[in-house]
């Protein structure tokens, strides 16, 4: 059911306040009490199970509880219903969607979470904003009940009991309290469309306008997931997107880099897509994001030979994580893979990923946040230098990353357009000096600047001479 197109529910766009908008999602009121009906059902059934295994099974859970007012009965159904049910194919999908989100352990957010976002942004109760397809829109209309109240004080208060009884289910993890001692929290929850990731501040500590700020960080994998996709997007020209293939295709190492929601993971993404189905990938990830082992819209895997891991925090927020991205990154060669994939590094695990890159897993990948190509090395620097074998070693650190790094390509998102786009690709030789092959100039279009593979640094040339002569044009 997740995933699967079907008409939007009051999801239309609306202009006001000097950026996009929508309306909040709803559930039609003449579909309503059926699927309040279902609901008790299901939460009946689940008892006193308040988990996010039980929010993980939830579709699966769904759809069996619909079967069986269809088929069975016993559920208090009208006739006329069942048999629409069974009859309506359409109509049965927005049953099932409204069920799993009005069951839902996140419900009312649970409106926007099982929809098409990709962040949820709550700067108070009363102005939340969600991200789509990269444009950011304000939602308008009266919004959920649960978070309506006379003034903007009990709203927030409503709102923030909210998040306290969403961080207190099992299986969110690190457990953690809201309180005036504790008054920030980051988290993850399992759900039905995988990790979602839960920071919160409230008062003291958020201060301003309103007394709570959230933000959800759902995962998607409903974006580009191939170079063609991005071509035909326009987030990169058909000439780079031929060119990173055959760097892909060469086993070059290369440091996604860009800034936050730049697409540096749904980039990194398309890239492992390029890579043969008999090497293994290694995934060493925060929290899941990548999703290589799970089917396209076209349905095929975006890599048939994935392993994933991610990090496992303390069971409570003051404890050290139980398994960290430095313990992965070790661990990963233990696990013979063909390349090492790093969601993204930011801190120690860096230098075992450049390790890697340079004991026999060529064709790496490690995305960083950073804010230009420029500044993506030293930050791989630093990290690099965050190893206790490295500490206060500037040179060696930088040797390491020189050494380890063949490409570095870059993103950038559009504020005014919520439009990504690749602006830069640098070429690294093994005593780092840069050779910029793509860079934006003064009209922010992307353009050449070395058109022959013989003026690119020499290890790229021996990689790459095979199959290029010149650098393909944007």
């Amino acid at each position: 059911m997740i995933g699967e197109d079907r008409p939007r529910i009051d999801a239309r766009r609306v202009a006001g306040n000097g950026m996009a908008s929508r309306a909040w999602p709803e559930i039609p009121a003449d579909m309503l009490p059926l699927v309040e009906q279902l609901c008790g059902v299901l939460h009946r059934e689940r008892g006193d199970e308040l988990s996010t295994t039980w929010e993980e099974r939830l579709p699966d859970l769904v759809s069996d509880l619909v079967e069986r007012s269809v088929h069975r009965g016993g559920m208090g159904v009208a006739p006329v219903l069942a048999a629409r049910l069974a009859g309506d194919a359409t109509w049965r999908a927005e049953v099932e969607w409204a069920l799993l989100v009005r069951a839902s352990l996140l419900w009312p957010l649970s409106l926007l979470v099982y929809e098409d976002v990709e962040d949820i942004q709550c700067l108070g109760a009363d102005r939340i904003l969600v991200e789509a397809a990269g444009s950011k829109q304000l939602l308008q209309g009266s919004g959920p009940e649960a978070f309506s109240a006379p003034t903007r004080r009990e709203a927030d208060a409503r709102l923030e009991e909210w998040f306290r009884t969403l961080l207190s289910y099992a299986g969110v993890q690190p457990r953690t309290q809201l309180t005036r001692d504790q008054p920030r929290a980051v988290a993850t929850m399992a759900t039905a469309v995988g990790q979602v990731r839960i920071a919160v501040v409230v008062a003291p500590a958020a201060v301003g306008r309103n007394s709570v700020y959230a933000c959800l960080r759902i995962p998607r994998v409903s974006g580009p997931s191939t170079l063609d996709e991005f071509v035909a997007n326009g987030t990169i020209p058909s000439g780079v997107a031929a060119f990173l293939r055959e760097c892909v295709r060469a086993r070059l190492n290369m440091i996604i880099s860009g800034g936050t929601g730049a697409g540096k993971t749904t980039l990194m993404r398309a890239l492992c897509a390029e890579v043969a189905d008999d090497e293994t990938l290694l995934v060493i990830e925060d929290s899941p994001e990548l999703a290589l082992a799970q089917e396209r819209p076209d349905g095929r895997m975006v890599h048939e030979n994935t392993i994933t891991m991610a990090t496992v925090p303390g069971a409570w927020k003051e404890q050290e994580a139980r398994v960290s991205m430095e313990d992965l990154g070790r661990d990963a060669l233990r696990f013979l893979p063909s390349r090492i994939i790093v969601g993204e590094a930011r801190g120690a695990e860096m230098a075992d990923a450049a390790n890697a890159m340079t004991t026999g897993h060529e064709g790496s990948m490690v995305s960083v946040h950073a804010n230009s190509a420029a500044e993506t090395i030293p930050k791989v620097v630093n990290y690099v230098m965050m190893a206790p074998r490295f500490a206060g070693q500037v040179e060696l650190a930088t040797r390491v990353a020189h050494q380890a790094i063949h490409l570095v390509v870059h993103l950038r998102k559009s504020q005014r357009l919520g439009r990504r786009a690749v602006t830069g690709v640098v070429a690294y030789s093994a005593d780092g000096a840069a050779v910029d092959v793509y860079r934006t100039d003064e009209h922010d279009a992307l353009v050449r600047r070395v058109h022959s593979i013989a003026d690119l640094p020499r290890r790229l040339q021996e990689a790459l001479g095979e199959q290029l002569v010149e650098v393909p044009a944007p």
